[in-house]
């Protein structure tokens, strides 16, 4: 038999059994949509955790103190690394907490940063409006603030915020600048404020102290990391502090993110897989009803080729049908998502890799009734009732 002739009869019996293949086809629609809608989550997540790094210094490199660790890094360890290090064009000490800023009826949650004057241009923030904090902000402990962009929407939204009193947990502050949008919520919504002013003013004794150092170039990153924690070493045991750069945490963000993608990619393959054993189910009842078919075929010099062929065509075509309806499903389904908030990022290869797991299935699933089927015996499917 020709190829032409095996899929016209395909077809033939595909149109005749209408329902019972829109049947079998839905679990390969659900499970091909369910990977494509998965691949654009995921590409979405990874793309926003570049996006909220891609304004981060990569030059440069955080230390902290380890979890449940004693240590609290300090202006005077700052001073012992400036003097020491040859691979750092700057370090800086800053503190970390969280508060709530106030302005009339507004209010907003933020990220409170007790910093100095080069805290700035080392993790590359610049400013939008205003001014950023000074040396003598810091050495005569003004109450002034630096407010990140969104800070400033929530609070201000259409007023100028330059000059204007704010509250930050009860105590008075006032805005002497505003930064530009970074898309990093630890920076837009941060409030920086002279380090000593937030240990006396605002409880920054129980605040997590963290140095930065900036790397003289990228090149240099995991030079510096060592010589950091060789310098610090000489002060603290080593396991009571942490050294990151904003490369690893980036790379474990991303991590993370594949992660999750790969484990919700995974529902979908489960998914095609039910809706493969539904066309091995359908095929092997498709044999037995035309058993008969089969031996009349085979008695006119259809050869075992041509009814393993004839089978698997017709799974293959349920599964492209499948594919395609749950590839085109997507189309109708991303812009729900995306009014509850669940952004996708949709490409080519979402698709092609949606269709080709589903024509895969089509082929695993529908192969061993195919060979069944050309297996049979022809005077045995000729008597068969």
């Amino acid at each position: 038999m020709r190829i032409s002739e095996i899929l016209r009869s395909v077809l033939i019996n595909i149109f005749q059994n209408k329902t019972r293949v829109i049947l079998t086809t839905l679990g390969i629609i659900v499970g091909c949509a369910t990977i494509i809608l998965v691949i654009g989550i995921g590409n979405k997540s990874k793309q926003d955790v570049a996006d909220r790094f891609k304004e981060l210094n990569a030059q440069c490199v955080t230390i902290s103190s380890s979890r449940n660790s004693t240590t609290n890094l300090t202006l005077d360890d700052v001073e012992f690394l400036k003097k020491y290090s040859e691979k750092s064009s700057g370090i800086t000490l800053s503190s970390s907490s969280s508060g709530t800023a106030a302005y009339k009826s507004e209010s907003a949650t933020a990220a409170i940063r007790g910093v100095y004057e080069d805290y700035f241009p080392i993790n590359n923030l610049t400013i939008e409006s205003g001014r950023l904090l000074s040396s003598l902000d810091i050495k005569d402990r003004e109450k002034n603030v630096v407010i990140g962009n969104d800070v400033a929407t929530e609070l201000f939204a259409t007023e100028s915020a330059l000059g204007s009193d704010i509250l930050i947990n009860g105590s008075k502050f006032t805005v002497v600048g505003i930064l530009e949008r970074n898309g990093s919520d630890n920076v837009d919504l941060g409030l920086y404020i002279p380090y000593d002013v937030v240990k006396f003013y605002l409880g920054g004794s129980s605040a997590s102290n963290q140095i930065t150092a900036l790397a003289k170039s990228t090149d240099e990153v995991s030079e510096l990391q060592t010589e950091m924690k060789g310098l610090l070493s000489m002060k603290y045991d080593s396991g009571s502090f942490q050294i990151r750069d904003v490369g690893s945490i980036l790379e474990a963000a991303q991590d993370s993110a594949n992660t999750i993608a790969l484990l919700l990619a995974s529902i979908g393959a489960i998914v095609l897989v039910v809706g493969g054993i539904g066309i091995m189910n359908v095929l092997f009842v498709s044999v037995r009803e035309r058993t008969k078919e089969i031996g009349t075929l085979k008695a006119l010099g259809a050869t075992r080729r041509d009814i393993l062929l004839q089978f698997l065509f017709e799974s293959l075509i349920i599964s492209f049908i499948g594919g395609v309806i749950g590839s085109l499903s997507t189309l109708l389904i991303a812009p729900v998502l995306e009014v509850f908030e669940m952004d996708l990022l949709l490409d080519a290869s979402a698709y092609i890799r949606a269709m080709s797991f589903s024509l895969i299935t089509g082929t695993l699933f529908g192969y061993y009734p195919a060979l069944q089927a050309a297996q049979l015996d022809t005077i045995d499917a000729l008597r068969y009732e």
